[in-house]
């Protein structure tokens, strides 16, 4: 399943750049984080809470990202012309942060699941109350 979703988003990233095509993109782009998720969402089910939690967060900024980059291609006429001098929001650099955040919640959430599913006891520690990491142990005690 990875390998065919990888050439199914290569393929599509491939057309978009070369024709546009970008509503086009964009739906299969959110078909691919459905089913990638859909699997996900399965695997997260399975571990402790706080393991399953980066999941989650993480399909909380793809998702949250996923509306900003809708809402910048949609409404690009009127985010240029803001009433009162509002400059532009810049909906699609927003949406660049957001798939970074949920990109790096991801793969720290499949690093810390493998650790899980071969034994180690995985206890999460967060760098500046927002950043995820985690470290192993055999045991609880260790």
């Amino acid at each position: 399943m990875v390998v065919g979703l990888s050439t199914y988003a290569v393929v599509w990233s491939g057309i978009h750049s070369l024709g546009g095509y970008t509503t086009a993109f964009q739906v299969h782009f959110g078909v691919v984080l459905v089913l990638t998720y859909a699997r996900s969402f399965q695997n997260a089910a399975k571990v402790p809470r706080h393991i399953s939690k980066l999941c989650y967060t993480s399909a909380a900024f793809l998702l949250g990202g996923m509306v900003m980059w809708l809402m910048d291609q949609f409404l690009c006429g009127h985010l240029h012309s803001l009433p009162a001098g509002l400059p532009n929001p810049q909906l699609h650099a927003v949406w660049h942060v957001f798939l970074s955040a949920g990109a790096f919640y991801a793969n720290t959430f499949f690093a810390a699941l493998k650790g899980h599913n071969e034994g180690y006891v995985v206890t999460m520690h967060y760098s500046f109350l927002l950043l995820p990491r985690f470290s192993l142990s055999k045991t609880a005690e260790e």
